[in-house]
């Protein structure tokens, strides 16, 4: 059982430096001086997001999987927008 938390655990913190490394992404790009948003700040966002929702839904936090459902949906319209262009 100890194992399954901790599995837990880093699977939340996985999620969370997938996020972080979006972030990064952006401000690394919008330093060199672009505005736009980088296409994979979003991508990198979709895909922590879904591994935190993962998490929560393992974890039987559903207040919590909603907030990242909602997170996921947002990060995926901004990359589908930026997809279109």
């Amino acid at each position: 059982m100890k194992f399954q938390n901790m599995a837990i655990q880093y699977l939340a913190l996985a999620g969370l430096l997938i996020i972080t490394a979006g972030w990064f992404s952006q401000y690394l790009s919008m330093k060199k001086g672009k505005k736009k948003v980088n296409k994979l700040f979003p991508t990198l966002n979709v895909f922590g997001s879904f591994i935190l929702l993962l998490d929560a839904f393992q974890s039987g936090a559903i207040e919590i999987a909603i907030g990242n459902v909602l997170t996921l949906i947002g990060a995926a319209l901004v990359f589908f927008a930026i997809k279109t262009k």
